[in-house]
């Protein structure tokens, strides 16, 4: 966080703390459409061209599970800045053929448990990515089985309808290889309102289970009056 505090601003502060776990296969199969989306305090700006500062914020992603290319449903992309210096472009402020060049760009977020990424500013990120990718590729097995011969239409008034193919495919008890976990942080300058109210760093230390946990606790937070 010292190099935080260095790039950014020496009373930089907590904005919000947010977990959140994927279903990549729910993603693949339930899900239709693909939504990004940016962190606080670019997320709540409204009106057209929105913050125009590109060095607001702070956010720190914490990837928990193992995520590689079979489970990662996460994409990132620099929010790019309209005019080269300022005013980043932001998701919800964005045309269709915007969106679609920006998402061209991102990357997948991969990584080991622990892992650690620091962005400065505001970054595109999703953990839809794939959505309704199944079926496209079922879709396409299943045609070619048809038409090889390695597989009959099921018999029944509905047996090869789309509709008993979905229900043949519901998904059941979430494989927890394909269940991902990340943890994002987001700190903002002195000047901006933080997202969530920050609670007191001593009543924290005082429920938290172990000297490691107090530690960690701790370095989210951040003083409330840095130096």
């Amino acid at each position: 966080m010292q190099l935080a505090r260095r790039a950014l601003s020496p009373r930089l502060k907590l904005s919000d703390v947010e977990s959140c776990r994927t279903d990549a296969d729910f993603v693949r199969k339930e899900l239709e459409e693909i939504f990004w989306q940016v962190a606080h305090p670019y997320s709540e700006a409204v009106e057209f061209p929105g913050i125009v500062d590109p060095r607001v914020s702070l956010t720190a992603t914490w990837i928990i599970d193992d995520l590689d290319a079979g489970n990662s449903t996460w994409a990132y992309a620099k929010a790019p800045l309209a005019d080269g210096a300022t005013s980043p472009m932001l998701p919800h402020l964005c045309s269709q053929e915007e969106t679609q060049a920006v998402a061209a760009t991102a990357q997948t977020l991969t990584g080991k448990p622990g892992s650690l990424l620091v962005w400065l500013g505001p970054y595109w990120m999703s953990n839809m990515i794939g959505a309704a990718s199944f079926w496209k590729d079922y879709d396409a097995q299943t045609r070619y089985k048809y038409l090889s011969g390695q597989r009959q239409q099921a018999a029944g008034a509905d047996g090869g309808s789309f509709r008993a193919l979905t229900n043949a495919q519901a998904p059941g008890v979430p494989q927890e290889e394909l269940c991902t976990t990340i943890v994002q942080a987001t700190y903002v300058r002195e000047f901006m309102a933080p997202r969530t109210a920050a609670p007191d760093p001593a009543a924290v230390a005082t429920v938290a289970a172990s000297d490691g946990e107090r530690s960690l606790l701790e370095l989210l937070l951040l003083p409330r009056d840095a130096p």
